[in-house]
């Protein structure tokens, strides 16, 4: 017997028969108390996983704060822009 019902037993003593609790034990499933902590584990997986992945434009990663989304102009690309062709003031071109 369990030493709580014993305890329980003796405090109900000097109840009358239908004045008396009962206690039933029920066990408790496996299945829910792994659920219970596998459930929110994989919800946090897959979240993590969503916002680790990004987008193809590769400066939308979580892991890609920070980086320089900046790129290196080739020497064949170069500008054929030049100051003369921009409006501009004197002032400005001098």
């Amino acid at each position: 017997m369990n030493p709580s019902n014993e305890k329980l037993e003796a405090a109900q003593n000097s109840f009358s028969a239908n004045d008396k609790v009962s206690v039933t034990y029920e066990g408790k499933s496996r299945a829910i108390d792994i659920l219970t902590w596998l459930i929110p584990l994989m919800l946090v997986f897959m979240i993590f996983r969503f916002y680790s992945r990004g987008s193809a434009g590769g400066g939308s990663s979580l892991f890609n704060f920070g980086r320089s989304t900046a790129q290196l102009l080739d020497k064949d690309n170069k500008s054929t822009v030049t100051f003369d062709l921009v409006a501009g003031l004197e002032e400005a071109k001098q």
